[in-house]
């Protein structure tokens, strides 16, 4: 597979004289979240390079071990590229691999290539192929190897069975799901299954060719959702297009309109299970005038299509623009 631009780095550090002094600090919590210190799981430093492209990322546990090592084509970290390590919190390594990003392409964050991934103590854990479409719009994962905790391969050369643990957004609330089910050429197959905490079934999902067909979800009271997709977004009654005849009829220009060059206010609004409009902040802003106008419509907003997780309506955040024509 051909792909064009790809920036490979020789090394998996550079050396730090070439980075300014001054760092941008980042703290997330164990849900990579961003997050105040006192809440931080760990954070990022960032290194602003005094000449070239890119911009040296470091990760810290809060006892100050290192976490990440890596490189982005942007300030905020969005475009990684090239070689990134991690890091247990004992030291040893967790994984590496390959990034690729390209700005012109509107591509971030893509992983590529080989990537391996160790238990705590050392032992191999994953080995994962990672292939990205000619026209940038993807990657594909395969899974080539997995091992249990003791040393065990149940996934070998794309053949046999596999297992992972996440949190999930259930509608009940954030649950620790443990999913597991037969590997087919390195791509999920046939019946998979999802179990909570306590053992009980949270879902059953059936998969061709790494491609999820239909699931069926189970909440905390037993209740059964059905499903097609994974994750839906949270949407406005009628569609986008509805929401941007909305926020025309009802927004109203300040004044000092004609004067403020910024015509666009961007909303972070949060959705809740039941569709209901909570909490509105703004992301990006503009005049304290428009600001303002922009927030009194987006409180405004009726009832949403709740966003779901494996069917189950759950809590989510939704960005709105909100743009102010000149007359």
């Amino acid at each position: 597979m051909k792909i064009s631009r790809l920036y490979f780095l020789l090394f998996p550090f550079v050396w730090l004289a070439g980075y300014a002094q001054t760092d941008t600090l980042q703290y997330f919590d164990g849900m990579d979240r961003r997050a105040h210190i006192d809440n931080a799981a760990y954070y990022r430093k960032i290194s602003k390079p005094d000449t070239g492209k890119l911009y040296l990322g470091t990760e810290y546990w809060m006892d100050g071990h290192v976490k990440m090592v890596g490189y982005a084509l942007d300030s905020n970290f969005l475009y990684k590229i090239g070689r990134f390590s991690y890091y247990y919190k004992n030291g040893t390594q967790s994984g590496r691999g390959q990034f690729y990003s390209d700005i012109d392409q509107h591509v971030f964050g893509y992983k590529n290539k080989k990537w391996e991934i160790w238990y705590p103590n050392g032992k191999p854990k994953e080995v994962w192929i990672y292939k990205i479409a000619e026209d940038f719009t993807y990657n594909e994962s395969f899974l080539f190897s997995f091992w249990d905790t003791t040393g065990t391969e149940l996934t070998s050369k794309g053949h046999g069975t596999y297992y992972y643990t996440e949190f999930v957004n259930t509608k009940d609330s954030l649950q620790k799901i443990t999913f597991n089910g037969p590997v087919h050429q390195g791509r999920y197959d046939s019946v998979w299954h999802g179990y909570y905490a306590n053992g009980k079934e949270y879902a059953e999902e059936l998969y061709t060719k790494g491609r999820m067909i239909k699931g069926k979800s189970f909440d905390g009271a037993g209740n059964t959702y059905t499903y097609d997709t994974i994750v839906t977004l949270p949407e406005f009654p009628g569609g986008e297009e509805e929401l941007n005849r909305f926020l025309k009829l009802n927004i109203q220009a300040p004044p000092e309109q004609e004067s403020d060059i910024q015509q666009r206010v961007v909303m972070h609004v949060f959705v809740g299970r039941n569709g209901f409009v909570g909490n509105v902040s703004i992301l990006r802003g503009a005049s304290a005038a428009k600001n303002a106008e922009a927030l009194r419509v987006v409180k405004s907003l009726p009832r949403f299509l709740p966003a779901t997780s494996r069917g189950q309506p759950v809590d989510s955040y939704y960005n709105v623009p909100v743009s102010f024509s000149l007359p």
